[in-house]
């Protein structure tokens, strides 16, 4: 079996996780940074993150849950 994944992972844990009959490739399909933003008020917004960047984001932004 093959498996593409979309983002790079170390093959220690493929294998792992995966065991060696996997045939793995991995490319970098979507590459993100964060932008420094000035917070403003989320008082009645819900939020809903994609990803542990956008979290890390958010604080390093200064909003406040």
């Amino acid at each position: 079996m093959k498996i593409l994944f979309t983002k790079t992972i170390d093959p220690a844990v493929i294998s792992k996780e995966l065991g060696e009959d996997i045939s793995v490739g991995c490319v970098e399909v979507i590459k993100t940074n964060s932008i420094k933003v000035k917070p403003f008020d989320l008082k009645n917004y819900s939020l809903i993150f994609t990803s542990a960047k956008g979290v890390n984001s958010f604080f390093k932004n200064g909003f406040k849950p």
